[in-house]
């Protein structure tokens, strides 16, 4: 979905101050919207991976017990990508442990990221509502598999209903709505003067720490699948 004129008019007040807080900085994350960049980078590549090599797991095992969660946490992360560069949306409300032991700032959970989603991108009409029901399906998926192998949870499908052979495209559709808005907010990003923020994420990504963290959890013979769709949709150098 197209940024409106006021979100870009925020988003490029927000980059202009560049004065949020960077919960846990790095000392490669100069400013906040370097940081956003560059936490948006990993997550993205998270999600890529995740669904990916859910898909192998499925291809290899015919069983949908790991790759459901493989899926749902492709989604996740998408999730997180999007809110990580979404001005109106805190650092601290999706980092890691942002302080730990403080209730009041717990870091992400999955409960706060649903919530973050519609509230911050689709009901200010961002992002699709498509890309909620997808997280919900998903989410229900993986508490199946996870707490009621053998058994059932009130309300949720079947196992046996499951249509395996789809999921790897439902959730790329899924995966391609987020890369769509953050490629749309990170390309208004002017870090400086010769560096927008969507070329940081490609830096990122094609020289940084994607190769070590796709070369970590991707079989040799599966990483083109990865680099493909990161090639595809403008996503490393």
């Amino acid at each position: 979905m197209p940024l409106d004129a006021p979100y870009l008019d925020a988003l490029r007040a927000s980059v202009a101050a560049n004065a949020g807080a960077i919960p846990n900085q790095r000392s490669y994350e100069d400013t906040e919207w370097e940081a956003r960049m560059v936490r948006c980078s990993r997550r993205l590549l998270s999600a890529v991976v995740f669904r990916e090599m859910a898909q192998v797991t499925l291809e290899t095992t015919r069983s949908s017990l790991l790759p459901v969660v493989g899926f749902y946490y492709a989604m996740f992360h998408a999730g997180v990508a999007m809110l990580t560069v979404d001005h109106a949306t805190p650092l601290s409300e999706v980092a890691y442990n942002a302080v730990k032991g403080n209730p009041n700032e717990p870091g992400v959970t999955h409960k706060k990221v649903r919530a973050l989603l519609k509230a911050k991108l689709v009901d200010r009409g961002l992002l699709d509502k498509v890309f909620i029901s997808r997280l919900d399906a998903m989410k229900r998926l993986r508490e199946y598999v996870n707490y009621a192998v053998g058994g059932r949870l009130p309300g949720d499908v079947e196992i046996e209903e499951l249509n395996e052979a789809a999921l790897h495209a439902q959730v790329g559709e899924a995966l391609d709505l987020a890369v769509a808005f953050v490629t749309g907010v990170a390309s208004n990003v002017k870090l400086d003067e010769a560096t927008t923020g969507l070329a940081r994420i490609q830096l990122t990504i094609g020289d940084h720490f994607g190769d070590d963290i796709i070369q970590l959890y991707v079989p040799r013979e599966h990483r083109e699948r990865v680099r493909a769709y990161l090639r595809e949709h403008s996503l490393t150098t």
